[in-house]
């Protein structure tokens, strides 16, 4: 075989695991990328509410990673209510304050009480009628129930939050993309 045809076929041998090699970078930059932004959208979102950002982490989950193939990432935000001890609650005396939200005042829930024995959850009687979601302090044999505060997806589908995924996508992904194509163009000898 001529020199020039192996020099040919392992050039383009070559362009082929760059090309290989480049989906591979896209599929982890976006992975890169995405991290940082579900840690951007956890840090405004904490600015909001009384919790603290690795509760707020747990609550966003990645649904669907980057392939090779499809370099996407989806979020998956849950929309089940966090537990109002989360939220930084105290038993007192007249019942259970807690501060939902970081700009707001503490409320007290006067027929709450902190149950030790179920993991510092925060137990109610909840009233019957739908009007009051919290009976007053004598209310009998209302069912207990335990008393969750707002969801994460109501505060994640903010514009101010939306936006700062946006921006930080737009930031990042240029910065990841680069680092990924200098890897591979060094690894198949080309830098």
């Amino acid at each position: 075989m001529p020199i020039i045809t192996r020099e040919l076929l392992k050039l383009s041998d070559d362009f082929k695991a760059i090309r290989r090699a480049q989906h591979i970078g896209m599929a982890r930059a976006v992975q890169r990328a995405g991290t940082t932004i579900k840690a951007e959208q956890s840090r405004e979102i904490a600015q909001r509410l009384n919790l603290r950002a690795a509760t707020i982490k747990n609550e966003l989950t990645v649904k669907r990673q980057p392939k090779p193939g499809t370099p996407e990432i989806v979020f998956a935000v849950k929309a089940r209510g966090v537990p109002l001890h989360e939220f930084g609650a105290r038993q007192g005396k007249r019942g259970v304050s807690v501060k939902v939200f970081k700009q707001g005042s503490r409320a007290l829930l006067t027929a709450a009480w902190q149950a030790k024995r179920f993991g510092g959850k925060i137990l109610g009687r909840v009233s019957a009628s739908n009007r009051k979601q919290y009976g007053s302090p004598h209310v009998g044999r209302l069912p207990l129930k335990p008393l969750f505060g707002p969801n994460v997806l109501s505060q994640y589908i903010t514009d101010t939050v939306q936006r700062r995924g946006a921006d930080t996508w737009a930031r990042r992904i240029p910065i990841e993309l680069e680092r990924e194509l200098a890897f591979a163009l060094k690894k198949a000898g080309f830098r």
